[in-house]
């Protein structure tokens, strides 16, 4: 990786925000938005390495990136599950819980009497994963996998935090630079701070 793509991931890193590389002769980078919100559920006793693989190969076949979970959502009556818990913890995720009252307060998602019995709640992945995103919508709907459930929503724009693009551009313009994802970020940037090598 060159020198200025090099200082780029070495300050993002720091930060703990996301580094764009500019050119192909500088090594690439895969970049992931933390945005997704997943719903969870699951039968009690669920084992953490469950939850995972079921949350893995959801993902998986719709062509998202595990890296992108900013939280994982569920019901209030499952928010200690050791299986749950554990799984956060490994991940360093945040765990947004509702209410059955909360949950039946969302529409159009998939009924489950098995739900309603263990919960009172009318379902659990779906509605978690809309409450805590924000979203109208699931960009995955519940997908029922041994003993979990899981669905997928994207951060809505109101919930997500302002974000900090540290780019490496070398010498030249904007024109110059042959990423079309730097490009993008550059242009939509609100500020714009340019360091410049003096030495």
């Amino acid at each position: 990786m060159g020198g200025a793509n090099r200082l780029a991931k070495e300050i993002a890193d720091f930060l703990g925000t996301e580094a764009v590389i500019t050119t192909a002769s500088d090594g690439r980078l895969d970049l992931c938005r933390k945005n997704l919100v997943i719903g969870i559920g699951c039968n009690s006793g669920t084992s953490g390495i469950e939850i995972e693989e079921a949350l893995r190969k959801t993902l998986e076949e719709h062509n998202l990136s595990f890296s992108s979970i900013c939280s994982i959502a569920t019901i209030d009556i499952k928010a200690h599950e050791s299986g749950l818990t554990a799984f956060a913890e490994k991940h360093t995720l945040g765990v947004n819980v509702f209410s059955p009252d909360e949950s039946n307060t969302v529409q159009g998602v998939q009924k489950s009497e098995a739900a309603r019995k263990a919960t009172g709640a009318k379902a659990v992945a779906e509605p978690a994963a809309i409450l805590a995103s924000g979203a109208d919508t699931l960009i995955v709907p519940k997908q029922k996998i041994g003993n979990v459930t899981v669905a997928v929503a994207k951060l809505s724009k109101e919930k997500r935090q302002a974000m900090l693009y540290i780019v490496g551009t070398g010498l030249g313009s904007i024109e110059h630079i042959t990423t079309p994802y730097a490009q993008k970020v550059i242009k939509e940037s609100d500020v714009i701070v340019r360091i410049r090598n003096i030495s």
